[in-house]
């Protein structure tokens, strides 16, 4: 089998090849070809034209084929990215619901975090500071939070060095959801601060959170 890229051509602005690729037995012959990336494709040693065309190897063609599936992902994960944010984890799981593979999904999803397509990192500071400052959550939970929305260890422990103050977000919900007189009730004081650490407050923030008050 004869494998012949006969022509290359840059689309969208350069940052992809439209290629033409022929293949023939020496009486069938069969035109294919497809869009990638560009600097995937120039990674892999190939010339910015084809001139009178480049004889590849059935390995060389298979690469290109798929260079041309994680092109393909990488469109749809920018487009998906385009409509909302996405961690990486998320990413991958919609590209596998559109129909890519797991490895394709993976590898797209890497590429496009490469190129700055996802950042995981000021996302998860940003829902950090909103569940803190907006939903009123403790850190606990705030973590449990970004632990279910698919970042990754790293993202979600540089979000939790975010400088909050949750002694003091703490005293806020209990302003606006408790009735302080019920601290001083033994049964109603406990399900209270059963209820707060749900929200994701440690015992000592709710003590910090009632000397707050008391001192307002």
């Amino acid at each position: 089998m004869k494998i012949t890229i006969e022509k290359i051509t840059p689309v969208r602005e350069g940052e992809a090849v439209l290629l033409k690729i022929t293949l023939t037995d020496g009486i069938n012959v069969e035109q294919t070809g497809g869009e990638i990336a560009s600097d995937l494709f120039f990674d892999m040693g190939f010339p910015m034209s084809a001139g009178e065309g480049i004889e590849i190897s059935r390995e060389k063609y298979e690469a290109l084929e798929d260079a041309t599936a994680l092109t393909s992902a990488i469109k749809k994960g920018a487009e998906l990215i385009g409509f909302a944010q996405n961690t990486k984890k998320g990413l991958v799981s919609k590209l596998i619901h559109r129909g890519f593979s797991k490895d394709i999904s993976s590898r797209a999803a890497d590429y496009l975090e490469n190129v700055g397509y996802i950042d995981e990192r000021t996302q998860a500071e940003q829902l950090c500071s909103e569940l803190a400052e907006r939903r009123l959550y403790g850190k606990s939970r705030i973590k449990n939070e970004l632990y279910g929305k698919g970042f990754s260890d790293e993202a979600i422990n540089a979000a939790m060095q975010l400088e909050l103050d949750f002694d003091a977000i703490c005293a806020e919900r209990i302003e606006k959801t408790v009735n302080i007189s019920d601290f001083a009730d033994k049964v109603k004081c406990r399900k209270t601060v059963a209820s707060l650490m749900r929200y994701g407050f440690s015992v000592q923030n709710i003590k910090n959170a009632l000397v707050i008050l008391k001192n307002e």
